[in-house]
């Protein structure tokens, strides 16, 4: 088939065992994955991936919640559409401050 042109490009299979190890592991989670293991077994540019994610998941946590709060207390408390809410200002403010805090 590769010499037809179906197929490109041929990869190993997985080794099953130790993807459902790696899965399984204590404390896996978007927020802290493995990494080290996941470079072990996929190299770095997945583990890199992971921990990409985890940083970013982090780092979005808290202005997700407070934007959250802030959009349910301007709908259903106050009646207010998100536009014009005095306190919307202040949160892009605050979004603003926090990137920079995470940042460094």
């Amino acid at each position: 088939c590769k010499s037809v042109g179906f197929v490109e490009a041929i990869f190993p299979i997985q080794d099953t065992e130790a993807v459902s190890l790696l899965w399984r592991s204590s404390s896996w989670s978007v927020l802290d994955a493995p990494v080290d293991e996941i470079r072990a077994y996929f190299g770095e540019e997945i583990a890199f991936y992971f921990a990409w994610v985890g940083f970013y998941s982090k780092a979005t946590l808290v202005p997700g919640i407070v934007g959250a709060v802030l959009w349910v207390s301007s709908n259903y408390i106050f009646q207010v559409d998100i536009d014009h809410n005095a306190y919307a200002p202040l949160y892009g403010i605050g979004v603003a401050v926090w990137s920079r805090c995470v940042a460094t």
